[in-house]
């Protein structure tokens, strides 16, 4: 197994432990300041798992912010080797004792995610990818669904709380809108680290997310293109990181939503 794979994968663990541990010890929230609550939890967490990779790569950057994470995407022959951390997706569903929510690790080098890690700590769910070797759950092969029947996609957006905004009914495609009002199996869980994973093994036929934050494309990227998912802008075309805006799905839906869309 390569060796930064492992130590990405220890480090996870060990801040899987102390996450669901602050989980089951959580007072009632009307008795704590959520703020000050999360931020201390993360705080420990991203010690913890930097902690652990200083022992195994001292010279290594660690990247723990989206301003950091947009700043060496677009740096060009960056010979760096990146670690870029995700303490907490799904911050709300955590505050919320809702059980959903990960810990991710992308490694970054020579301007690509080489390595990704995503590890669920409430249900044990560690998915990996090594670039050109696949992507696994838990240690089994990952695929994606080949299901292309537009009437029985499962599909995840965060389409929905954006279109509550009246101010912004007319920004996005209202032939995307009708895709979506008409799905039967519409979700939106509160993390779309997991979700997008849930993609890439076949849980979720579909992904269309706005204004995606740069450490979930450069981390999630990896793993949907090794489960042989397509991830696209709207227009079919690979300027996603710059506006965030993005379609994930087998070849044949992707085509299929495309030409309903365009």
């Amino acid at each position: 197994m390569n060796p930064m794979l492992n130590v990405a994968i220890k480090a996870v663990r060990h801040a899987g432990k102390l996450l669901v541990q602050s989980y089951t010890n959580q007072k009632t929230l009307e008795n704590i300041n959520n703020k000050e609550y999360i931020n201390n939890i993360i705080y420990k967490s991203r010690n913890l798992i930097i902690q652990i990779i200083k022992r195994y790569y001292p010279k290594h950057i660690y990247v723990v912010d989206n301003v950091s994470v947009l700043r060496i995407i677009k740096e060009k022959n960056n010979k760096n080797i990146h670690w870029i951390i995700n303490i907490l997706d799904g911050k709300i569903n955590f505050l919320k004792k809702y059980p959903h929510f990960a810990i991710t690790i992308a490694i970054y080098i020579k301007n690509r995610t080489e390595i990704s890690v995503i590890y669920d700590p409430m249900r044990n769910e560690l998915f990996t990818s090594v670039r050109g070797r696949g992507a696994q759950i838990n240690g089994y092969r990952m695929r994606c669904s080949n299901n292309f029947n537009l009437s029985s996609l499962s599909i995840s957006t965060n389409y929905l709380p954006i279109f509550k905004e009246e101010n912004r009914l007319d920004i996005y495609n209202k032939k995307i809108k009708n895709l979506i009002f008409n799905c039967n199996n519409l979700r939106f869980t509160g993390s779309k680290m997991l979700e997008l994973v849930y993609l890439a093994s076949n849980r979720i036929d579909l992904c269309i997310y706005f204004n995606i934050k740069p450490c979930i494309l450069i981390t999630c990227e990896l793993q949907i293109r090794e489960s042989g998912a397509l991830i696209t802008d709207l227009y079919g075309g690979n300027d996603y990181s710059n506006f965030g805006n993005i379609l994930v799905g087998n070849s044949k839906v992707i085509q299929k939503v495309l030409k309903m869309i365009l």
